[in-house]
């Protein structure tokens, strides 16, 4: 990624030519002959099972114009809409979630803002892994600001030796902790009050929303222990400026969007965005 991800291009274990199965051994071959045997072979699978029976997945790493080339092949050539990208499970949550709260579907701060959190909510994320630029900008934040860090994920990431407290939730229930960080903040009036009257709207219908999620019950249904989870409600409300950096431990799920309008509805009832030292960045 960026300026690190340089040794794979002369890696050895780099494919630097098509392979092929042959006698059940994997051999490599030319561009034409691969080329040739992959069209001959998908003609005949189309023609035996159909139109439908072939479907085509391209990577939301590639150019628009590569994914333009791929949803033409499979409808003009193969002849239906069985395509896909990553991009509809990594980024499509973020950008319906936060338009819909924020009006905004991308990160609310430019990345340097984050030098200025008190505290940083990392939920989801590896940032060593999605996005290393950001990653060394938490350690620097963490360095020069004393920044506090909040890691709220199942595995152990190198963000684990620098986090103030550790939240371990069971896979696929992102929501449940979510809205007892909401439900606690609005219970012991941590919201920013002035914030929210200024700049919000729907707060009743979230307040409704999020009332049985006690620490009990969000005890229950993640496994985090009710004293671990109050205490990091109220280390990111007390914030003067706490940002929330997620990935795709939030974002792919079925309810990925409804995780990411959930931090965002976390990060306006404390007042954290549109300033300096707050937002929410997807990575």
């Amino acid at each position: 990624k960026g300026r690190f991800g340089y040794d794979y291009v002369q890696h050895g274990d780099r494919l630097t030519t098509p392979l092929m199965r042959k006698n059940g051994n994997l051999v490599e071959a030319d561009w034409d002959e691969a080329l040739s045997v992959a069209a001959e072979r998908l003609v005949s699978i189309r023609d035996q099972h159909g139109k439908g029976s072939i479907g085509g997945i391209i990577s939301a790493r590639h150019t628009n114009e590569e994914c333009y080339l791929m949803q033409k092949f499979m409808r003009a050539v193969i002849g239906n809409n069985n395509v896909d990208s990553g991009s509809r499970l990594t980024h499509s949550p973020t950008v319906v979630g936060l338009l819909d709260v924020t009006g905004y579907g991308a990160m609310t701060n430019e990345m340097d803002d984050i030098l200025g959190s008190e505290v940083i909510l990392v939920a989801g994320a590896d940032p060593d892994v999605d996005n290393l630029i950001f990653a060394n900008k938490i350690r620097r934040a963490i360095r020069e600001r004393g920044s506090k860090v909040i890691l709220v994920d199942p595995r152990k990431t190198a963000l684990e030796k620098y986090a103030d407290i550790w939240l371990r939730p069971r896979p696929g229930t992102d929501l449940a902790w979510i809205s007892g960080f909401i439900r606690l903040i609005l219970s012991e009036k941590l919201l920013d009050s002035g914030y929210v009257r200024r700049h919000t709207e729907g707060l009743d219908e979230v307040r409704k929303a999020v009332k049985a999620f006690t620490p009990d019950y969000v005890e229950k249904l993640s496994g985090i222990p009710q004293e671990d989870l109050v205490k990091a409600a109220r280390l990111y409300a007390e914030a003067k400026g706490a940002s929330i950096a997620y990935g795709s431990g939030i974002t792919q799920h079925i309810n990925g969007t409804d995780h990411v309008r959930g931090l965002a509805n976390l990060a306006m009832i404390s007042g954290n965005v549109g300033i300096e030292g707050g937002g929410l960045y997807p990575l």
